[in-house]
């Protein structure tokens, strides 16, 4: 059977991605075209950077050597990496009509291989004060990278200073990194810090869209792309420790908000695998970046949801209110805070943070046992994104970056601020409506950052900015050192280490490490 007619879109992916700074100043050593003699193998040379999670993956680890930190203890600039994607949706007027079929599209990725690609980006920070409170905004313009293996830095000017946003950069496919800032703050008039919003003072976190022009090379056809955005962060201390809410949560639930014909309408199911499970686990990891969750969320506390007896009555969907595991699972969903008011006081965190209304009503199906018992004994395995089938990729790189944010409590906020929080900021599902200006997600954080990162100590931020860490996972101690006020975290935050998933004494612990300086 022909089809009666082809339509083809193209999109980049992720559609919000997440870079983050870092202060180590090697090259991006882009490679080179392997040469036409066959050399011996070498250990790849030494980057000052790495590519982000592409798929979700809580235990991901920097590539090639998986350290955070450079061979002269720097922490390496995290990029984020675009692609971008065709989909072809092939229409039978005849099987439309007669039976109602709708046909999902075929996915290809886009590479150099198949079109010339040319990236725009446009980043800005535009966080910083004068002295009358009147913005101003680091904006280098719009900048161009186009080809394989080729770099370009954006470098704008604030308060008399040569300032760095980043680097782009095309791999040896033509696809996009962006690389942020060297997490330089500074006052060139040497104002003084004691807020959480200092003026006259910069630093290099920024936000910005993504555009993407292709000239096909078997048609010469110039479609449009569909464009993205790009969000850069500070660094990600305590990446395996998810926060109980993401950005990637918080996006999504404003999309099932947004207005048709861009609405989400998500599965009408709970897999407890997919939409629960993640919401008991990340609770008790906060045992591992603030010291109080320790008290309710470790051992036979009751917030210890991954307590074998306990999660075997958590992921059991029996109906009957008079069975355990219905009573289990409504003392889980009673604890909650309502999103829209009222509630008790789960989780306990600063602020009022509340799960997303999405996932509050997850939670409340789940709590009834109406949700897909799918548990298999362990969470799914993590399938790099090059082994999953096309089809599946442009989600997977759509959730893996924001997944590891912070999504609540935008006072002011880790990568981003309260923006993200408004429907109208998004023009389509996981997209950042592009009539924004570049700037506009970092806007209303903290200046410099690490101020957010000196005052906020006391349960805000702990998988985004850890509280109390340990080594050996028997003593713990505060993250930030005791004495140090904001200027000492402007000169010295990155010799603060970062939590990684490790095994001591057969138990799976989730320590820090790469610290540059001696624990307090």
């Amino acid at each position: 059977m022909q089809p009666n007619f082809v339509i083809r879109r193209y999109s980049i992916h992720p559609g919000i991605g997440v870079a983050r700074i870092g202060n180590s100043t090697l090259g991006v050593h882009l490679p080179h075209p392997p040469p036409e003699v066959p050399q011996p193998p070498k250990r790849p040379p030494e980057q000052g950077f790495f590519i982000g999670p592409e798929v979700p993956n809580p235990d991901f680890v920097p590539t090639p050597f998986g350290h955070y930190r450079d061979s002269q203890h720097n922490i390496r600039r995290q990029a984020a990496r675009f692609r971008i994607y065709e989909y072809t949706y092939t229409y039978f007027a005849f099987e439309q009509a007669l039976r109602g079929i709708t046909r999902a599209p075929t996915v290809r990725e886009i590479t150099a291989d198949e079109a010339d690609i040319e990236w725009h980006v446009h980043l800005a920070n535009a966080k910083s004060k004068d002295q009358n409170s009147m913005s101003v905004v680091n904006d280098p313009g719009e900048k161009t990278v186009g080809g394989v293996n080729h770099q370009v830095d954006v470098t704008g000017q604030i308060f008399g200073d040569q300032v760095q946003l980043g680097t782009l950069a095309t791999d040896a496919k033509g696809r996009l990194m962006v690389l942020g800032g060297f997490g330089k703050s500074k006052s060139p008039s040497n104002a003084p810090l004691g807020s959480l919003f200092n003026a006259l003072w910069y630093d290099d976190v920024s936000d910005g869209p993504v555009r993407a022009t292709i000239k096909l090379h078997n048609s010469g056809a110039q479609p449009a792309v569909e464009p993205a955005w790009v969000l850069v962060g500070v660094p990600g201390f305590a990446h395996p420790v998810e926060s109980i809410v993401t950005l990637y949560d918080l996006a999504y639930d404003r999309a099932t908000q947004l207005p048709s014909p861009n609405t989400l309408v998500p599965p009408t199911q709970v897999s407890f695998t997919k939409d629960i499970y993640p919401l008991l686990r990340r609770p008790v990891l906060m045992q591992w970046v603030i010291a109080a969750a320790q008290m309710g969320h470790s051992g036979q506390a009751s917030g210890n949801f991954l307590d074998l007896q306990r999660f075997a009555l958590l992921k059991d969907n029996d109906p009957n209110p008079n069975s355990a595991a219905f009573q289990e699972r409504q003392t889980v969903f009673n604890a909650l805070r309502n999103p829209n008011g009222g509630g008790d006081d789960m989780p306990l965190l600063n602020g009022g943070l509340a799960v997303t209304p999405f996932q509050y009503q997850q939670m409340q199906k789940w709590s009834v046992g109406n949700f897909a018992a799918d548990w298999t004994g362990a969470p799914p395995p993590v399938v790099p994104l090059d082994q999953l089938p096309a089809a599946q990729q442009p989600a997977a790189l759509d959730k893996a970056g924001l997944i590891t944010t912070v999504g609540g409590v935008f006072f002011p906020g880790i990568e981003a601020c309260s923006v993200m929080a408004d429907v109208n900021t998004y023009e389509k599902p996981l997209r950042i409506r592009q009539t924004l200006p570049p700037g506009t997600l970092t806007s209303g954080l903290s200046v410099p950052w690490q101020a957010d990162y000196t005052a906020c100590g006391t349960g805000w931020w702990p998988a985004g900015r850890p509280n109390d860490v340990t080594q050996d996972a028997i003593n713990f101690y505060p993250w930030k050192p005791p004495g140090w006020q904001m200027a000492d975290m402007v000169q010295n935050w990155a010799q603060l280490g970062f939590i990684a998933k490790q095994q001591i004494n057969g138990q799976t612990v989730y320590v820090e490490t790469e610290r540059f300086a001696h624990p307090p």
